[in-house]
């Protein structure tokens, strides 16, 4: 499961794009085949999202309380 908060910021110029977002999020849970290999990880996400003329791009990290980080980065529609 997940909760988060995503909040517009500004916006670029209608030449360049449109609103621009910043984010977080709180994410728990676990993917597991046998109840006894359960184990639940959480992670907080930070990000900033732009509409540009590509399509949104994302830029963002996830880490966990164990240490583990990751930086992400998308750019172009999500869905089609």
């Amino acid at each position: 499961g997940g909760l988060g908060y995503l909040k517009r910021v500004g916006r670029m110029a209608d030449v360049l794009g449109g609103n621009i977002y910043l984010g977080g999020w709180f994410e728990s849970g676990s993917a597991h085949t046998e109840w006894g290999d359960m184990t639940y990880r959480s992670s907080v996400s930070l990000a900033g999202v732009m509409e540009t003329l590509l399509g949104p791009v994302y830029l963002g990290t996830a880490f966990d309380f164990d240490g583990r980080y990751r930086f992400y980065i998308g750019i172009g529609p999500l869905f089609r």
